[in-house]
């Protein structure tokens, strides 16, 4: 299994602005064990932003650079992604998943976290816009 510094090599978290937070996925992990510490690692980056806002800040998640070929998140992956999304700082969430699997995925872990206010987008900027309502 890769270490945490090329796991951390598959994604980015910034800032556009400061009332959107973006993760941006660069490439995908290889197996369930880099899966589940690659979720891992973006919850205690995300929890350490989260936990010093004042109030709720929207979210863009990019799935694009992710391949067709990439890795179902395990149960236990989806699991931490949904334990970010509940968090009470984090606010609507817009979510860049340009083809169908991506998109499937996606509604999967949606629907496992019951949280409002998630939409899922083609492109950045229809993305960002909505963000910014």
């Amino acid at each position: 299994m890769a270490n945490d510094s090329e796991i951390r090599k598959t994604f980015d978290i910034s800032f556009i602005g400061d009332d959107i937070i973006a993760l941006e996925f660069r490439s995908n992990v290889d197996d369930v064990e880099a899966n589940i510490k690659q979720a891992d690692l973006i919850r205690k980056d995300f929890l350490a932003v989260l936990e010093q806002r004042k109030r709720p800040i929207g979210c863009l998640v990019n799935l694009g650079p992710i391949k067709k070929t990439a890795l179902y998140p395990s149960p236990e992956a989806r699991d931490i992604y949904a334990q970010i999304m509940a968090h009470p700082n984090l606010g609507r969430i817009a979510v860049i998943a340009p083809n169908v699997l991506l998109r499937s995925i996606m509604r999967f872990v949606v629907s496992a976290s019951k949280k409002r206010g998630i939409s899922l987008f083609k492109s950045r900027a229809k993305a960002i816009d909505w963000l910014k309502k």
